[in-house]
This record gives C-alpha cells, sequence and structure tokens, in this order.
C-alpha cells in the first residue's frame, strides 16, 4: 500500500492565513495541554498578567486558539 504525503505549500501565498480553530474558544486545561505547562501555571500568569491573552466569559477563563497560538511563535528567541 503506498503512503500518501501531505503535499507542502510552494510559497507564501499557498499557505492558509489562518486555521479552522484559531476562534475556537477552549478552557484552561485544553490551552495548556497544548502549549505544553500545567493549567496552574496559566493560573499564575493570569494573576501576574503574563501568558496568553484570556478572555474571562463570566467566571470562566477562556483562550482563543489562534491567540495562544500568536502568543508561543512570539516567545520564540533566536540565539546568535
Amino acid at each position: 500500500m503506498k503512503t500518501q504525503l501531505a503535499k507542502l505549500p510552494q510559497n507564501k501565498s499557498d499557505e492558509p492565513s489562518a486555521r479552522e480553530d484559531d476562534d475556537e474558544y477552549v478552557d484552561t486545561v485544553v490551552i495548556a495541554d497544548e502549549l505544553g505547562v500545567h493549567p496552574i501555571t496559566l493560573a499564575k500568569w493570569r494573576l501576574q498578567k503574563k501568558g496568553p491573552p484570556v478572555t474571562w466569559i463570566g467566571r470562566k477563563a477562556r483562550y482563543r486558539r489562534g491567540s495562544a497560538r500568536a502568543w508561543q511563535r512570539r516567545q520564540e528567541v533566536v540565539f546568535d
């Protein structure tokens, strides 16, 4: 059986500008798993006004997936 490989974008214009789930709001446990941190770490970051942008819906903290991904990309450090 032959395995089909995913087609990689050939140039910038072929890349999607946004993922389908970028506007989806998820809870602390889900976004913590995606970021590779403990949910308590996110709670501490909220108190320190650090970490990915958060939206409060009632008493529940919710994270927009696209915003959390963008925040994570901005954390990248390049050493010379």
